[in-house]
């Protein structure tokens, strides 16, 4: 993960997209009728904005050069939850 975290560009980059993807899930859990979310709800949360920006990183092919510097999928979606974990902690 020290790979990443030097990369400033992609790091802010994928903490963006956390954010906007955490966004757009809140939005559609509102409309769903959930307007606050249990622990567990908010935890799948987190867990799909993860998954959600590992997919989109996929999509652009930002994983094969991450892959080339030695670096996994898993700190993308560490990355990606950590731009939405601040959010879900400060919006009810």
């Amino acid at each position: 993960m020290g790979t990443l975290l030097g990369l400033g560009r992609l790091r802010n980059a994928l903490l963006l997209r956390g954010a906007a993807i955490w966004v757009g899930l809140r939005v559609m859990a509102a409309w769903a009728g959930i307007g606050d979310p249990t622990v567990a709800q908010e935890l799948f949360i987190l867990a799909l904005v993860g998954g959600l920006v590992v997919w989109d990183a996929r999509r652009r092919n930002e994983h094969v050069w991450l892959a080339n510097l030695g670096v996994s999928v898993w700190p993308m979606a560490v990355l990606g939850a950590c731009g939405a974990l601040p959010l879900e902690l400060l919006v009810p």
